[in-house]
Parts: C-alpha cells; structure tokens; sequence
C-alpha cells in the first residue's frame, strides 16, 4: 500500500477491548489512501502492507479522533489511544499497474509466440521463393 492507492480493507477498532468501529455489513471498506477518509493513524499503519497482511495497530489520540483540523465523531473519551486491526483485501494502483491487469500479463506471451510464428512462416515463405526462383534459371 502507498499514497494513492485505492485500497479495500477489513478492520475492527478497540477501546481497552470493547469494539468501537469496524466494516459495515462485513463488506470491505474502500479506502482511498492520502484522501484522509479515514484517522490518520489507520493510513499510516497500513503504508507498505500487502494484500493479505494484517496488522494491529495501537494509534494514539492526535492519530485517531483528535486529530488537528478534523471533526471525528469520537466514539471513545478524549485522549484515548485505540487499537485496530486492519487486512488489506485488495490494491488498486493507478498507473501502469492497471494497465498490466492480469488478463493483459497473460496475453503478452500468446503475442510474443504469434508474433514468433508470423516471422517464422514469413521467412518460410520467402525461402521457397527464392528457390523457385533459382530452379526456373537452369
């Protein structure tokens, strides 16, 4: 996961161990990373994570719902620290990443070997001129 990225993930937030947010209806939630759609802290644990990695993330307060500049309706007392934990589903890049999606990675080799057979028949071709060619000549 990197800034920019449109990530799809799986979390449960804690306080002192009662849960206090996680996926809606158990969908993934869709998080566009450096939007700021969610606390800082959860963006910031999940920087470098792959799809599948789970991570449990203590996230202080200036992290969480007290942020500067932010109006979270906070579900736990002021200057709380919580805990989530947090599986990324799937990674969606921009750029060259969603060009390269998996079915253009596997029509790159068919290209390649018909391309390979196009040459192959063309020299073939142009072989068996040249000898008739040269049989017609005698």
């Amino acid at each position: 996961v990197q800034k920019g990225d449109t990530v799809y993930i799986e979390h449960r937030g804690f306080h002192k161990g009662q849960l206090i947010d996680s996926n809606p209806e158990g969908e993934p939630l869709l998080v566009k990373v450096g939007k700021h759609s969610i606390i800082a802290g959860m963006e910031k644990a999940m920087i470098g994570m792959c799809v599948g990695e789970k991570v449990e993330a203590d996230i202080p307060p200036h992290l969480a719902f007290e942020e500067p500049g932010k109006s979270y309706r906070s579900p736990v007392p002021k200057g709380a620290t919580v805990t989530y934990e947090i599986t990324v589903v799937e990674i969606d890049r921009p750029g060259l990443s969603r060009f390269f999606s998996p079915i253009v990675l596997l029509l790159i080799p068919v290209a390649l070997v018909l391309a390979g057979a196009g040459y192959a028949l063309q020299r073939m071709r142009r072989g068996s001129h040249k000898k008739s060619k040269s049989s017609k000549r005698k």
